[in-house]
């Protein structure tokens, strides 16, 4: 996948300038989702600037989406609202649904991950573990783990 320019203090991001700014100084300040998170907010195609608080933001994202499947984990995570469908997704929320549809149309425009986080942002604040729980997956991997 091509990506465009990445500055960072309003000058492009480059090893020969000195200003890169290297996973492992992200990880200092934010988990590996975050990171994951932060990157693919922006749309691959376009340039972008570096800001370490909009590293910051997605660590709070992270720390939200954290608290929820932690909920789901312990028991104390919402209740389902009806569910809809047939099949395999006879079991799956109408809210979930809805959501995933919405999530993956994002991806299927030209990958629109920055659409995508904005679903998943929603996601969370539905309280949707499921559907965060999967959004995850895709954006951060197993970094979504941690």
């Amino acid at each position: 996948m091509h990506t465009n320019l990445v500055q960072y203090e309003d000058r492009k991001m480059s090893k020969s300038l000195g200003n890169l700014v290297l996973i492992p100084q992200a990880l200092e300040r934010a988990p590996a989702a975050a990171v994951r998170l932060y990157l693919a907010s922006h749309r691959y195609g376009r340039d972008w600037e570096f800001r370490w608080s909009g590293l910051a933001q997605a660590a709070r994202l992270a720390e939200r989406v954290h608290a929820l499947l932690a909920g789901e984990r312990a028991g104390v995570g919402p209740t389902q609202p009806e569910v809809v469908g047939v099949g395999p997704l006879k079991s799956m929320a109408a809210g979930t649904r809805r959501l995933l549809d919405q999530f993956n149309r994002a991806l299927a425009d030209d990958l629109d991950t920055p659409r995508a986080i904005r679903v998943l942002r929603a996601a969370v604040r539905e309280g949707d573990a499921p559907a965060v729980r999967w959004m995850m997956g895709i954006l951060a991997g197993t970094a979504s783990l941690t």
